[in-house]
């Protein structure tokens, strides 16, 4: 008894606090309301209310009352414009749930002059086509046949192609044929998707041929007046050195002789490496603090939070999570098995395949018997177009996207036009995330009180790790040492670096293997950053390039907000063993960067940004874009003045403790602080990464910046796009463009 009043009590708070003047307040009371008290929402007044969020929570609620009333109540409700899709998908789910109401709608279809209420109704009599063909046979098949041709005259030929690919019944078959044959003669765009779609065998009975899609040219874009820009900034690197020399030995110019002049010039600048080197590993070491404050904190707040509390009903955000695949047939399978057996309680999976050229889109067809079907979603961000949509009811969190293709971005862009939950989770196709890794990464966000617009998780090498089934058996560091470097660099920038950032609150950086956004805020920022969209502008850096746009979207509208960084979240990913690979992916890595801070150069020391503007942004141009050139001068003359032995004992003790023994302690603390969650690795394997630590500084980071330097001639040259790639797999060996 204590319970029904209590409950009473509870349903009539809510709906008074639906009248709150506050919409946020009356948004949670419409959707708390929604899963409960569906019966009190789904009424006439709310469903009329002013604000569309609340009248969609209350159209939402309507799949809880599955009947005939339910159904009448909503068909008027597909006038709403801007809930049109959420009343067609409660009708769809109803209808799918409950077959036998299937008839209602289709007397209303028959019945109904209105031209718009005509069209909708028949999207979503399209999405029960298989009921409609089962009734050919029945009393109305004369009706039946009509809706079906009707149907498809309008171009919804999804899951009639999915169903007559599958049929094994020839009679019906040929219904169906006839059908499509009194339509297809003025219907030029159904022959195009028939064809393209439709098994050979059915093609030949139509009388037509198996087309293939062509992959389109993508236009060059050049940028003139950043080619200048950059011109001169190299230009101010190279003079301003000497400029500086002459200033402070000007008195001395003209009676020293020059060879004296240039030993003296040659040594001046190899304590200019010294001195970059302290700066720029003290302000490591600062990142370091935050860094190790910040994930003590995490731990100690993911203590906190049970299990049972994080699957309580509607207490973690929904995620959709979007895997562009472009020629991933090596490790589609692994990959995609692994996401759709994640630890989460409400998500999706969503797979673009962006125009492959190999088995990739094959594969995921054949493994999970994949059928296409009609989809409706509104393009709220320009991309290539979507092809088809294939699903399969026995694996409801997974949709496969074929689509034209447009790039790594434009892929991330159609599947934030079809997701359908509140946050995105960008993720490469060929990575592995840990069982708990989704729950971990969206957990906190419970942790600060302000929006988190972002997130971000741990990115490490799954080099030498056993892969079963999509799950990683085994952990174990990479055998090859060019993926053992990788790792170390990895946990550098990643326990060292974005943990500090995301302290800060300045992190500019979400890597595109594993990150975690807003859906409304990037909807409202434009999505990624694509030729094809509002900006029509392309960049190989489009993951960090989002962070920076939202921070900037977020301050520019003075809302508060956080992009934060889980370092407990993990994601496993392939990282090149081969030098030359490797060297074209910092190439593209570094190009990256240059485009998002040319495109954001309006930040650069612009107080009205913050943080942002006075912290972040001067950081990645002074020590990420133009310091490689001044590491790069700094080398040329250390190995000078050594061969004309110019430095002395304290000096190459100096240098020595700026370039190997503080870089060594970051890599090694990095190391301590990852120690604290992932406990993967043995101490004989953390011995082997602190070894490597060390010896990277002896060649190969001289050599990671040599070609960066490179890469910042690379896009003077306006070099763009990926490159190809060479992917081993989770289990063999295959070529791929990425």
């Amino acid at each position: 008894m204590a319970h029904d009043i209590s409950s009473t009590c509870l349903a009539g708070y809510l709906l008074y606090q639906l009248s709150s003047e506050d919409n946020t307040v009356a948004r949670k009371a419409a959707s708390a309301m929604k899963h409960r008290y569906y019966s009190l929402l789904f009424k006439d007044a709310i469903l009329k209310h002013p604000d569309p969020l609340i009248r969609k929570e209350a159209i939402e609620s309507a799949v809880y009352i599955p009947d005939e009333s339910t159904v009448l109540k909503l068909i008027p409700l597909l006038s709403d414009m801007q809930n049109q899709l959420t009343v067609i998908h409660t009708l769809t789910s109803i209808l799918t749930s409950h077959a036998g109401l299937t008839p209602i709608l289709m007397n209303v279809y028959k019945r109904t002059q209105n031209p718009l209420e005509k069209n909708t109704l028949r999207i979503i009599l399209a999405y029960r086509i298989e009921y409609l063909i089962l009734k050919l046979s029945g009393p109305q098949s004369e009706m039946v046949k009509s809706i079906i041709a009707e149907i498809i005259a309008a171009g919804h030929l999804s899951s009639l192609i999915g169903f007559l690919n599958h049929n094994h019944d020839i009679e019906l078959e040929n219904v169906l044929l006839d059908i499509v044959k009194n339509v297809l003669g003025s219907k030029n765009s159904a022959n195009h998707e028939f064809s393209q779609y439709l098994d050979e065998r059915i093609l030949h009975k139509l009388a037509l041929t198996k087309t293939v899609q062509i992959k389109p040219e993508r236009p060059h874009q050049s940028h003139p007046r950043r080619t200048r820009v950059l011109i001169l900034l190299l230009a101010v690197i190279f003079f301003t050195g000497p400029l500086l020399f002459a200033v402070i030995h000007r008195n001395e110019l003209a009676a020293t002789p020059w060879t004296i002049l240039a030993k003296q010039f040659i040594l001046d600048f190899s304590f200019v490496l010294i001195y970059y080197s302290f700066t720029i590993n003290a302000l490591y070491f600062v990142l370091l603090f935050f860094s190790a404050t910040g994930s003590i904190r995490q731990a100690n707040y993911a203590r906190i939070k049970k299990n049972t509390l994080l699957f309580e009903r509607n207490m973690m955000p929904s995620i959709s999570i979007i895997a562009p695949a472009y020629n991933e047939s090596a490790t589609i399978i692994e990959s995609v098995n692994s996401l759709i057996n994640l630890w989460y309680p409400r998500y999706e999976l969503i797979v673009i395949n962006d125009g492959s050229s190999d088995e990739t889109l094959d594969k995921l067809i054949n493994y999970f018997e994949l059928v296409k079907v009609d989809i409706l979603f509104r393009e709220h961000i320009k991309t290539q177009p979507v092809l088809a949509i294939y699903r399969n009811p026995m694996f409801p969190k997974l949709t496969v996207v074929n689509k034209v293709n447009g790039g790594k971005a434009d892929s991330l862009n159609a599947g934030i036009n079809i997701a359908t939950s509140e946050f995105v989770c960008g993720i490469d196709a060929d990575s592995l995330l840990e069982k708990d890794a989704l729950i971990r990464i969206a957990s906190s966000s419970l942790d600060i009180k302000v929006e988190t617009a972002a997130v971000g998780g741990n990115i490490f090498p799954v080099n030498g790790c056993s892969i079963s089934r999509g799950c990683i058996e085994k952990y174990a560091i990479p055998s090859h040492p060019v993926a053992i470097f990788q790792m170390v660099e990895y946990f550098r920038a990643f326990m060292a670096g974005r943990i500090g950032w995301a302290s800060l609150n300045c992190l500019l950086i979400i890597s595109g293997a594993f990150g975690l956004f807003s859906r409304k805020r990037v909807l409202e920022v434009g999505g990624y950053l694509t030729s094809s969209g509002q900006y029509h502008y392309d960049t190989v850096g489009e993951d960090m390039e989002l962070v920076v746009r939202l921070s900037r979207y977020m301050r520019e509208n003075r809302l508060p907000f956080k992009i934060n960084y889980a370092y407990n979240a993990n994601c496993w990913t392939e990282v090149p063993e081969d030098v030359h690979i490797l060297l074209k992916q910092r190439d593209r890595w570094h190009r990256g960067l240059i485009e998002i801070l040319s495109f954001h150069a309006k930040l650069f020391f612009n107080p009205a940004y913050g943080k942002l503007g006075m912290l972040s942004i001067p950081y990645f141009v002074l020590f990420e874009m133009i310091g490689p050139w001044i590491e790069f001068q700094g080398y040329i003359m250390v190995v000078l003045a050594l061969s004309l032995g110019l430095l002395n004992t304290p000096v190459l003790i100096l240098l020595f403790i700026a370039t190997i023994m503080t870089g060594t302690f970051i890599s090694t603390a990095s190391l301590i602080i990852a120690g604290q969650e992932m406990r993967h690795f043995t101490f004989r394997e953390v011995l082997k990464l602190i070894g490597f630590s060390i010896f990277e500084n002896f060649g190969i980071r001289q050599f990671v910046s040599l070609q960066r330097c490179l890469s910042y001639i690379n896009i003077i040259r306006s070099k763009s796009g990926w490159g190809k790639m060479t992917r081993k797999g989770f289990t063999n060996s295959k070529q791929l463009h990425v």
